[in-house]
């Protein structure tokens, strides 16, 4: 017999397990102070925020492990392991402490995907097999038992095989389709969990092995034809820092990109709306360009869009930086920070969705996006929104109000022209919207849209019209829409969060559509092929991820910037695999971003925290011969909540 897992959670400190549910962790890897073992919790919910679920606690049989309090809208759920477990035996100690559901689970292939032994005291026992959405029963029996003691639980694993007993009773068997998979503990109530064991035998530890050298040896060969990572520059930005509230642009003419920062407070109801308090404008050396405000680093995360964009806005080929701040729309020289131009925020509108923000004279500004909407040839037109109910277009050269559309309004509009006519049209929310403002048509989701992209892309034989509109949509998954608004494709794995358009798996036709999920089951990365089906699915990590595309080799490849953690993060490619990952040299790691800074067409992978950003280039030379420099969406239109896309495309070599 091999141990592949045995704990008696006596190396843990009384208290809760370190936990962060709050919406920061939506785009930031935040530190999580204290100790966790060997395991992640893969579950979270917005609504468990200020408690968390699992911590340790003395009982007389020793420590244990206790979710103490009911959990909703999420199963809690705590795993340890490798996803490449095959048969194997994994047993617990388990005492309910409520009335309620809580148990062991096995070939936890990924958050959404395992099969689970629940006990109910005093009801029943369930073997139940998760698939996301659908929960299926697969062998029950009753259960007259109390809660004032430990039981011992035990869930086997043989083949497609699956028995389970309860202190060394009658089994119950069943089969399933789960191949593998790590082990971990489950609840939707209070229980406590003492001596977690997993055992396999060594015929059984041997495939394992065999499957984890295999994985281990493909993703470094996958390694070894892309460059390493090499530390280019640091950056201090001490007190004026902050989280993902950069955007970048050339704000001096000199061909290099500079960028600003925005320190942030929140006002309104709730962690809804920003204040932008500081802009600190920098070049690449760290020298300070100009600011506006007083740095304040107590003010440096956010946990919603920032209102700021760096545009040409008058098309005169010197960008300006625009933002709202103090209640004012302000347009100012990317050079000196000069305002050249401002003008009152819009006044409230009307409430439409889950928050009433009729709390200020003038809305405050959650985010800023530019499109065309007069036919100027120029996307000089300002679109600035409130959290969740209205949506506003301004006219760039006067900044005067042009009309405004209430509804559901998700975060981030996406702008294009789908008709030909050389005028953009909007998708917000749950709605296209022309450039006049006026509905073109609305489908109401369940949720609203995290995440939209709109071009000729996606299910290519779904109709005549290329155009297509993708909605990453929260709970509602990820749909597919024609550009009359027509459903071609829909898929739930999780809470969406956010989706990215590229070549992901060179050879195989067209783009990949990669989507991400948060709340309730974090960080599962689907891929989907040009037809919208499913191609993989992956783990990398137990939290949220932009999925920034990295043009990191320049031969027509892209890999998925995860985060900046040496671990858990690098970059992903199109089989699920982390060729690259970043050094452990003590780089910061609570944000992470794509950006070509270099000079040859190849992105640079650069991670911030509030202190210090850090860039990190090639180790080697750019191939020699044409060269890919894919077409991204305007920098102009940056978000914390857009959808990304990165579009083939070559140049002649250097």
């Amino acid at each position: 017999m091999v141990v592949l897992s045995d704990e008696d959670f006596g190396d843990f400190p009384p208290g809760p397990l370190p936990c962060d549910y709050s919406p920061l962790g939506e785009y930031h890897v935040p530190p999580l102070p204290g100790y966790r073992g060997r395991w992640r919790e893969g579950s979270l919910h917005s609504s468990w925020r200020g408690t968390a679920t699992w911590q340790v606690l003395p009982f007389a049989e020793g420590p244990a492990m206790v979710v103490s309090r009911e959990r909703r809208h999420a199963h809690a759920l705590l795993v340890t392991g490798d996803p490449l477990w095959g048969d194997a035996d994994v047993e617990v100690g388990l005492r309910p402490l409520a009335a309620g559901a809580a148990g062991v689970c096995g070939r936890v292939l990924h958050n959404r995907r395992y099969v689970a032994l629940w006990l109910w005291a005093g009801l029943e026992l369930r073997v139940t097999e998760r698939d996301h959405e659908a929960e299926r029963v697969l062998a029950s029996a009753p259960w007259p038992h109390g809660h004032d003691t430990f039981h011992r639980l035990r869930l086997a694993f043989h083949g497609r095989a699956v028995a389970a007993s309860v202190d060394g009773g009658p089994q119950l068997h069943a089969e399933t389709d789960v191949p593998c998979g790590a082990a971990g503990l489950v609840a939707s109530s209070p229980a406590a969990y003492r001596a977690f064991r997993v055992t396999c035998g060594e015929s059984d530890a041997d495939g394992w092995r065999r499957r984890r050298r295999a994985w281990d040896a493909a993703e470094a060969e996958a390694g070894v034809a892309l460059p390493a990572p090499r530390l280019w520059r640091t950056i201090d930005t001490p007190g004026f820092g902050a989280g993902r509230a950069v955007r970048w642009g050339d704000l001096d003419g000199d061909g290099q990109l500079e960028f600003v920062v925005a320190q942030n407070s929140t006002i309104g109801p709730g962690q809804n709306a920003a204040a932008i308090t500081c802009l600190t404008a920098c070049d690449l050396h760290g020298r300070v360009l100009w600011r506006w405000g007083r740095p304040n680093p107590a003010l440096a995360l956010l946990t919603y869009d920032v209102p700021l964009q760096i545009h040409d806005l008058d098309g005169d080929g010197r960008p300006e930086v625009v933002a709202a701040t103090h209640f004012e729309l302000t347009v100012r020289d990317g050079a000196t920070g000069r305002v050249r131009a401002a003008a009152p925020l819009p006044t409230p509108g009307p409430r439409t969705d889950r928050l009433d923000e009729r709390l200020f004279r003038r809305i405050p500004g959650d985010c800023l996006c530019f499109a065309d909407l007069r036919g100027a040839g120029h996307p000089g037109d300002i679109l600035v929104k409130d959290r969740y109910n209205n949506l506003w277009a301004l006219d760039g050269r006067d900044l005067r109000p042009l009309w405004r559309w209430s509804g559901v309004t998700g975060h981030f509009p996406a702008v294009r022209d789908l008709d030909g006519d050389g005028r953009d049209e909007v998708f917000c929310g749950d709605s296209l919207l022309g450039p006049d403002g006026a509905v073109r048509w609305r489908r109401p989701l369940e949720d609203h849209a995290d995440g939209v992209a709109m071009g000729p892309w996606g299910c290519p034989t779904a109709g005549p019209h290329p155009m297509r509109i993708i909605v990453a949509a929260g709970d509602a998954g990820i749909v597919w829409y024609d550009a009359d608004g027509q459903v071609l494709a829909r898929d739930n794995t999780g809470h969406t969060q956010g989706i990215t358009l590229a070549p992901l798996r060179p050879g195989q036709g067209g783009l990949q559509q990669a989507t991400t999920t948060f709340w309730r089951e974090p960080g599962l990365v689907t891929l989907y092929d040009r037809e919208c089906r499913r191609i993989g699915q992956h783990q990398p990590t137990y939290r949220a991820s932009h999925l920034e595309p990295v043009n990191w080799a320049g031969d027509g490849s892209e890999l998925l910037l995860l985060d900046a953690d040496p671990e858990e993060g690098g970059l992903l490619d199109g089989w699920g695999r982390r060729p690259v990952r970043l050094p452990r040299d003590g780089h910061p790691t609570l944000c992470a971003e794509a950006v070509d800074l270099t000079g040859d067409p190849r992105d640079e992978i650069v991670v911030w925290d509030a202190d210090r950003m850090w860039i990190y280039t090639q180790d080697r030379p750019a191939p020699p011969g044409r060269l890919y420099r894919p077409v991204r969406l305007p920098r102009h239109n940056t978000s914390n909540y857009r959808a990304q896309v990165s579009l083939p495309a070559w140049e002649p070599g250097l």
